[in-house]
């Protein structure tokens, strides 16, 4: 089921079916202790409806908050 994207006051800003995918290659160092290194990360994808093409994430979210 799609969750509304909303701001704290509850104000939705974007509904829509989709998915946003995206990966991180992580190495961490063939030890057990927490941490490592990330080695490569990827841009986020948007599929759906309503995709947002070149803007990304954070510059669409920062529209409706500045």
């Amino acid at each position: 089921m799609p969750t509304p994207a909303t701001l704290l006051a509850g104000n939705v800003l974007a509904f829509e079916r989709g998915r946003v995918s995206g990966s991180i290659l992580f190495d961490t160092l063939g030890d057990s202790r927490p941490g490592g290194e990330v080695l490569s990360e990827s841009e986020p994808v948007f599929h759906g409806q309503f995709e947002t093409g070149d803007l990304g994430f954070c510059d669409f979210a920062e529209m409706f908050i500045s």
